[in-house]
């Protein structure tokens, strides 16, 4: 009977642990909450709302994505080029656009962990304020592991993401995020 018991415990914690890890696992992928696609960029029309299920909270939750009330902040993130390739931190690409429709935006790179990609000259950014602009008010930055003259954003030798972030977006991008310009990401050379 001792054993039998033994044997029952043993099942249910490699049955409580299979599941655990299940629900972790499908947590960390971030799967089904995407209902937004302008380009390579993807964004959720849930995220920071009251509607946002119990899943997507737990999404947000596990994956320290620290969301906002949509009013205060939209989130965009590429994880491909304008091509349809995967960010490759052995390439170099060339980021380029106008302001998003925001009081202020952010542009950083983050590595597959979701957290920012360490360098010695601690470049993980650009923003509204910082990078530089041309005649008609356009800006681009370079993302790559070589140092860049200019607006640079450094990676690493692997796969990685951008996200932008829109603080305090006016009311036609909160309302229709999916007419919204963002920038385009363009593959410049790949070593």
């Amino acid at each position: 009977m001792r054993g039998r018991a033994m044997r029952l415990l043993v099942l249910v914690a490699l049955a409580a642990l299979l599941g655990l890890g299940a629900a972790w696992l499908r947590l960390r992928t971030l799967v089904d909450i995407n209902d937004i696609a302008v380009g390579p960029w993807r964004s959720s029309s849930l995220i920071g709302s009251p509607q946002a299920s119990p899943y997507l909270r737990a999404v947000i939750a596990v994956n320290a994505i620290l969301a906002l009330n949509r009013s205060e902040a939209m989130y965009f993130t590429a994880t491909e080029d304008g091509e349809g390739r995967p960010l490759d931190g052995a390439c170099r690409y060339r980021v380029e656009g106008h302001d998003v429709d925001a009081r202020w935006w952010s542009l950083t790179a983050y590595g597959a962990d979701r957290f920012l990609i360490p360098n010695p000259g601690h470049r993980y950014s650009v923003t509204r304020n910082t990078v530089a602009r041309d005649a008609a008010g356009g800006w681009s930055a370079q993302i790559g592991g070589e140092p860049q003259v200019g607006d640079w954003i450094a990676t690493a030798p692997v796969r990685f993401l951008l996200t932008l972030r829109a603080y305090n977006p006016q009311p036609a991008l909160a309302a229709h995020p999916e007419t919204a310009n963002l920038p385009k990401i363009v593959r410049e050379i790949c070593s």
